[in-house]
């Protein structure tokens, strides 16, 4: 029964990647491909060298709160700057590889550098749960700039999935709610796995750092949302604020989600109902997703770099 499930699960995923595939090839039959390549050539280049440019902040924010939550669960993190080594080459193993295999690096890094590799996987999912609580939350707001543009029962049910987000999040960050999600997933065969035992350590952020860790997470989800209006601009795409911040928000959100491959057909769709509502073509939503599209190859190439120089360590030394 849990294989089958299990099974199910993994079809529908693939079942959405493929369907958001296809919509990208839709996409594509649909525009003129020499207006994509006219826009692109006829970006202006110091928007998008500058949105290129904000990748080492916006890791240095992330790997900084990496260390603050390490340190709130009592452990000694390595540098700031090893941080920012790891978290770099987390980025790209996330991008090429399927699952979550770049969180699971940053973690066996950790442990080379004689951090428990419990403490170290835990800091992970801490850190991915930040994120998600704060997405969440603006990804509540993002959709109110498409009431009547898409269906009411998909908005509905895009609310109340990032209301379930926003809570599941906030509820990992409670002890007593970890502890009793713990002990429901020390039966069956998530009990002989061991899994909840990540959910089994001290967490003093609460009182300690709560502060600090919001302030960096919304320091590096600022940056990220920067370096996406950079490309509206570099385009010259004439587009409320609100608006802009509300389709990098979702897409950010979808691309974490596993129902795309590396966030095609998704990018494209929130690009088109978007920009097509302020009278612009098909064309300028393909060239912006190609943009943002560049940001992420732009992650995995950097973080490639330094993981040739930093390779993950085969045993803790």
């Amino acid at each position: 029964m849990q294989a089958q499930r299990t099974l199910s699960s993994r079809h529908l995923s693939w079942l959405f990647k493929g369907a958001f595939i296809l919509l990208f090839i839709y996409f594509l039959t649909r525009a003129d491909l020499h207006t994509i390549l006219a826009s692109l050539l006829a970006a202006a280049p110091w928007p998008l060298l500058v949105s290129l440019l904000i990748l080492p902040p916006f890791i240095w924010a992330k790997s900084v709160r990496w260390g603050v939550i390490l340190r709130g669960m009592g452990a000694e993190p390595p540098s700031d700057g090893r941080l920012f080594i790891y978290y770099t080459i987390g980025l790209f193993l996330g991008g090429v590889t399927p699952g979550q295999f770049g969180d699971i690096a940053k973690g066996w890094y950790l442990k080379a550098d004689d951090v428990p590799i419990k403490t170290a996987m835990t800091s992970v999912v801490v850190d991915r749960v930040c994120d998600m609580l704060i997405m969440a939350l603006l990804g509540m707001a993002a959709l109110t700039d498409y009431v009547g543009l898409v269906a009411p029962e998909l908005l509905i049910g895009a609310q109340v999935g990032t209301v379930a987000l926003a809570l599941a999040s906030g509820l990992l960050i409670s002890e007593r709610f970890r502890r009793w999600l713990a002990q429901l997933l020390s039966y069956g065969p998530l009990g002989r796995l061991g899994v909840g035992r990540l959910l089994d350590f001290q967490f003093s952020l609460i009182s300690n750092s709560l502060l600090i860790l919001l302030a960096y997470t919304i320091l590096s989800i600022g940056l990220n949302l920067l370096r996406g209006w950079l490309l509206f601009v570099a385009l010259g795409l004439n587009i409320p604020l609100f608006s802009v911040f509300a389709a990098i928000t979702l897409i950010a959100i979808f691309q974490v989600l596993p129902v795309s491959i590396a966030g095609f057909g998704v990018r494209e769709a929130i690009l088109v109902i978007t920009l097509q509502r302020y009278g612009y073509m098909i064309e300028s939503a393909i060239s912006l997703s190609l943009l943002l599209l560049l940001l992420n190859i732009q992650q995995i190439v950097v973080g490639f770099i330094v993981s040739l120089f930093f390779p993950v360590p085969a045993e803790n030394r």
